[in-house]
């Protein structure tokens, strides 16, 4: 899988990958490896997700 650039590629491909496993056309190997790489789309959103978080908390706190 190519690096990673941002949350939204992210999404994209996740979603792309989705599509591709809900088809039901791919072999065993093929579905491991898009398994495998949705697995880690996901773990990188969720990152993406808690930093921005904090990110908020940190500027809100800053403004109050």
């Amino acid at each position: 899988m190519k690096k990673i650039k941002n949350y939204s590629e992210a999404i994209e491909r996740l979603n792309k990958l989705v599509t591709e496993i809900e088809s039901g056309e791919l072999t065993v190997d093929d579905l491991t490896s898009k398994v495998k790489d949705a697995k880690e789309l996901v773990a990188f959103c969720s990152k993406q997700l808690r930093e921005t978080e904090s990110e908020l908390n940190d500027s809100l706190e800053e403004l109050q």
